[in-house]
């Protein structure tokens, strides 16, 4: 008798997707890389955009609000797609949020031509005919110059830990029991391979860093965990392979939002350095790179047609180009760590780059700007040192002043619905800035003392009688030193000394960025 799956197709549909947002997708982000690499963004005119797969929508109503454009969205689960299209019709963006397979997508006949398309860690879980689909999808309905921006797990280093997956999918799968969680699936499955390593086994002692990826696994949200381990399909790739499959539609690599991979001494020794060099086709040059660093997760922009450009031409396009920090200045990291060595920015350099950045409140300058703010810095240096801030995530490329405030009322709207949705405990929470067309994370009470400025509550007690409300609502305390605070008076006290810090160090960014 055939098989018969259900409409999920092997795909984990008993929990949802986590509620997380990715930087990497965002048209500005994705515009910054290519600059970067020296290749000409996407095609200009107004914004199409698709993302397949979107999981919860977080990712994609932030840049649906954030960037101006036609923005479609697909995934085929249906509880993550009620959830993408709340977001949608509380921001009021140009969106089209649909509950489709790829297959069911694909076949539509009204699905326009898009400048991006993008897609986040679901190559990797998806079967060999979903990924034809896709390639299809890219083939017909990518704009020449468009962007296909792909991240996914690939090899190397995924490679000691296939056999273990497939040992923890079959143990789910020959344990399930009627009327047993997937939770409870998960933590059985993670019981019996702590006893296969206590038991000694072969293996296991033969792939020393099998022991430090169970103990990640332990750790690791379990709808995570059940999305990224569990379902029928698992594929890590490798580039070169990748490549082989993207090529079906025309699309050639281009640049990564790794932006480490930008500099090239972090993760590689001089040996390698040479080595690469030396090659000269960028499947083999990165296939190579993959080895030398042991890659797990690419983030890759590929383009139906890369356009180089010339020196003058990336020098004049970056002088245009905007650039804003999203942590305090004294947050703000001049080095970036990578596997071999670091980098790390002059201090004259990095101190006269931050300072320009930090000036008139935090607004965002252009790099033209910044050049001159900072006694005339070579434009390489200053790349450097973009580069490295956007890194380790403390700033990144922005939007005009005018294309950020076209989008301000789709964002605040947006931005309105996730805090109250933190106000309930949603987390982690991310909210939209019109001048990054991107997200910015929002930890701890933030979102809360968000609430309270938009409901004209500024003074730093009011702000702390209003996080209060939130926690007690949400059956939460404070801690201090690791204890429970009971009283609401020594809890408004804690909560009074966030608010003042949270004013001073964090509101004037977040101001800058018309979050607030």
């Amino acid at each position: 008798m055939e098989k018969i799956l259900s409409w999920s197709e092997g795909y984990v549909d008993e929990i949802e997707y986590t509620q997380n947002y990715h930087r990497d997708m965002s048209p500005v982000v994705l515009n910054f890389a290519l600059l970067n690499r020296m290749f000409h963004g996407r095609p200009e005119g107004e914004l199409r955009y698709l993302e397949l797969g979107f999981g919860q929508g977080i990712s994609f109503n932030i840049h649906a609000a954030a960037t101006d454009g036609l923005f479609w969205g697909a995934d085929f689960h249906p509880g993550q797609a009620a959830n993408a299209r709340e977001l949608a019709r509380a921001s009021g963006a140009n969106a089209v949020v649909l509950e489709e397979s790829f297959a069911e997508l694909a076949a539509r006949p009204d699905l326009p031509e898009f400048d991006v398309i993008v897609l986040h860690g679901i190559w990797s879980w998806i079967s060999e005919p979903n990924r034809k689909i896709i390639v299809d999808i890219a083939r017909r309905k990518l704009a020449p110059g468009g962007l296909f921006f792909m991240s996914y797990n690939t090899l190397p280093a995924w490679a000691p830990l296939l056999p273990l997956q497939k040992l923890l999918k079959l143990h789910t799968d020959l344990t399930d029991k009627a009327g047993t969680g997937m939770h409870a699936r998960i933590d059985s499955a993670m019981a019996f391979a702590k006893s296969l390593r206590e038991s000694g086994a072969r293996y296991l002692l033969t792939q020393p860093g099998i022991a430090q990826w169970l103990d990640v696994m332990e750790q690791q949200d379990k709808n995570y965990f059940a999305h990224e381990y569990l379902n029928a399909d698992w594929h890590p790739m490798s580039f070169a392979e990748a490549a082989q499959e993207l090529g079906e539609a025309k699309l050639s690599f281009a640049a990564s939002t790794e932006f480490s991979d930008h500099l090239d001494s972090l993760n590689l020794d001089p040996a390698g350095q040479t080595l690469l060099a030396q090659i000269t086709h960028p499947i083999l040059r990165e296939a190579t790179r993959d080895l030398c660093v042991n890659r797990q997760f690419r983030r890759d922009v590929w383009v139906k047609g890369p356009r180089p450009m010339s020196k003058v031409q990336r020098a004049n396009q970056l002088r245009q180009m905007h650039f804003a920090l999203t942590v305090p200045t004294d947050a703000v990291s001049l080095t970036k760590k990578g596997q071999i060595t670091e980098f790390t920015l002059q201090a004259e350099t990095g101190q006269s780059v931050i300072e320009a950045l930090t000036a008139d409140d935090y607004a965002p300058k252009s790099i033209a700007e910044l050049i001159d703010r900072t006694n005339g810095l070579d434009l390489q240096s200053l790349m450097d040192a973009l580069t490295v801030i956007t890194s380790n995530n403390h700033g990144g490329p922005a939007q005009s002043v005018e294309q950020a405030r076209a989008c301000k009322k789709k964002t605040d709207s947006l931005n309105d619905r996730l805090i109250e949705r933190a106000a309930f405990g949603v987390s982690p929470i991310f909210l939209a800035s019109p001048v990054l067309g991107a997200g910015v994370i929002m930890p701890g009470f933030e979102p809360l003392f968000v609430r309270a400025i938009k409901e004209g509550r500024t003074t730093h007690e009011a702000m702390a009688e209003e996080a209060w409300r939130s926690l007690v609502a949400r059956g939460e305390c404070l801690a201090k030193d690791g204890q429970p605070i009971s009283s609401k008076e020594e809890s408004l006290v804690a909560l009074t000394e966030n608010a003042a810090a949270f004013t001073h160090t964090r509101l004037p960014i977040l101001k800058a960025l018309m979050v607030v």
